[in-house]
């Protein structure tokens, strides 16, 4: 029989944090090195620049030709939620588009 020993982590610094957050989840944040309440807003005026994005124009080109010729697209996910939710999400849009044949692959982590 194996005999597993649950080790906490050490509590870290949360005052930085709103104190409406729930204990927890303040030292859930400040382990992750979120440094303030300004970076768990949701806006979409905080998300990064769309000129930041390397390589966006020649994805464009590229999406644009696989639509306009109807060559089949292949979207791979990633398994966790976020990834599953923006693969469904990306060929639920494709093919609002008008593209040809959209297939995908979420590989099992396993």
């Amino acid at each position: 029989m194996v005999i597993k020993t649950i080790v906490r982590r050490n509590r870290v610094s949360d005052g930085h944090l709103s104190n409406q957050l729930h204990p927890i989840i303040k030292q859930v944040y400040a382990s992750r090195g979120v440094s303030s309440d300004e970076e768990l807003t949701l806006a979409t005026k905080l998300l990064a620049p769309v000129e930041s994005m390397k390589g966006l124009e020649q994805a464009c080109q590229v999406l644009y030709q696989a639509l306009s010729t109807k060559q089949s697209i292949f979207i791979i996910g990633d398994f966790d939620a976020d990834g599953a939710t923006s693969t469904a999400l990306a060929v639920d849009a494709l093919n609002t588009m008008g593209a040809g044949r959209v297939e995908f692959l979420v590989p099992n982590r396993f």
